[in-house]
């Protein structure tokens, strides 16, 4: 199937990888159909594209917070997870939206809200985890090892 988007143009994608937000995304109720794309250049960068396939200006980026935050759990035991046809964690991938503000070094994550794909069915949910010790707007930084260069002499 064919979507159009305003940041990729049309792009061509399997229907069995549209996931299906049911109640849509918090400011966004009514776009329920989204996709997950890989940065266009580098499929290396651990951000990605939570693009809608109903509205073509709608794509958030998103990463898995673990990469970031290792020590980051959700209870998948929350009514708000089961309802998603499972209580196992290994059925769900859990990601964040990411605001990147005017200085690109500054980066924020959303862990209070985060967006729960149960990943065999393709639906999913975006949850506020009440009584967390998450943020809204969690600061960090992606540490990248840097290859050490070798002089040549």
């Amino acid at each position: 199937m064919k979507i159009m988007t305003t940041r990729f143009g049309e792009i061509e994608i399997e229907e069995n990888k549209i996931i299906t937000v049911s109640k849509g995304l918090v400011g966004f109720p009514q776009r329920t159909k989204y996709i997950i794309l890989d940065h266009p250049n580098k499929k290396s960068i651990p951000f990605k594209w939570f693009q809608s396939a109903d509205e073509p200006s709608l794509a958030l980026v998103i990463i898995d917070p673990l990469l970031f935050k290792p020590d980051y759990k959700i209870n998948y035991k929350l009514p708000e997870i089961t309802s998603l046809g499972s209580s196992n964690p290994k059925d769900f991938l859990a990601l964040v939206i990411v605001s990147i503000l005017k200085d690109p070094q500054e980066i924020t994550a959303n862990l209070l809200s985060p967006i729960i794909i149960n990943i065999n069915t393709k639906i999913a949910k975006q949850i506020i985890l009440y009584e967390s010790k998450y943020d809204i707007r969690h600061s960090f930084v992606i540490k990248k090892e840097v290859p050490q260069k070798t002089l040549s002499l």
